[in-house]
């Protein structure tokens, strides 16, 4: 099975691509930044149509925290145009390759912070729930061609955007999940294979978060 990543070069991307690819029954493709540019549509349609996956994941963000009083005008564009735009033109893509051979899977990466935001989180928690409303909808308008559209809503994990968490606040948010830990790639990987081999499982919000969505933070 082809699978696409798109965001792959990231501490939690990397991850994720490396166990991935330890199924042999997997041909794994991940590109960076560096690669391709998600806010083109023209650059994404010439990647699904080199790479004709049958599985693509979508791990690409760009976060920058402020007040909503104090956000900068370019680093809201950029969020918006690479967790929105980006987002749209991905999903875009891989639903005209998909219905085309009666089979696709498409994972976007979200966060408990689409339901559960916290101060400074505007743009990025907004951009999340975009995806997440936006995964329903492609799953209602695909199921019919063979396709499954789903997000799954990230908590915190040992790599990523975790990395910019300073120690002491990171300690205070281990606290409050209900396993006191982060979550690892390889669950995350347990979640995404669980989502390829069924069908059946679509046009879901998948929390995956060790229960912090369960609680503010």
């Amino acid at each position: 099975m082809r699978i696409l990543i798109f965001g792959g070069s990231g501490g939690l991307g990397s991850l994720t691509t490396k166990l991935l690819s330890k199924n042999a029954d997997f041909t794994v493709s991940s590109l960076s930044s560096k690669d391709v540019n998600v806010t083109s549509s023209i650059d994404i349609k010439k990647i699904i149509e080199t790479f004709k996956p049958e599985v693509v994941l979508n791990f690409t963000v760009y976060n920058s925290d402020g007040a909503i009083h104090k956000l900068d005008e370019i680093e809201v564009k950029k969020q918006i145009d690479v967790n929105i735009v980006g987002a749209l033109n991905i999903m875009k893509e891989s639903l005209t390759h998909m219905r085309k051979e009666g089979f696709g899977r498409v994972i976007f990466l979200s966060s408990v912070l689409s339901t559960n935001p916290v101060f400074g989180t505007s743009i990025y928690s907004g951009s999340k729930g975009f995806i997440d409303n936006l995964v329903k909808t492609a799953a209602i308008e695909n199921a019919k061609f063979g396709v499954t559209v789903n997000s799954l809503q990230l908590g915190y994990f040992e790599a990523g955007l975790i990395d910019k968490v300073p120690p002491q606040i990171l300690e205070s948010i281990k606290s409050k999940i209900p396993f006191k830990r982060l979550g690892t790639a390889q669950e995350l990987v347990n979640a995404i294979n669980f989502i390829i081999n069924t069908e059946y499982f679509s046009g879901v919000n998948l929390p995956l978060s060790g229960g912090l969505n369960l609680s503010s933070l």
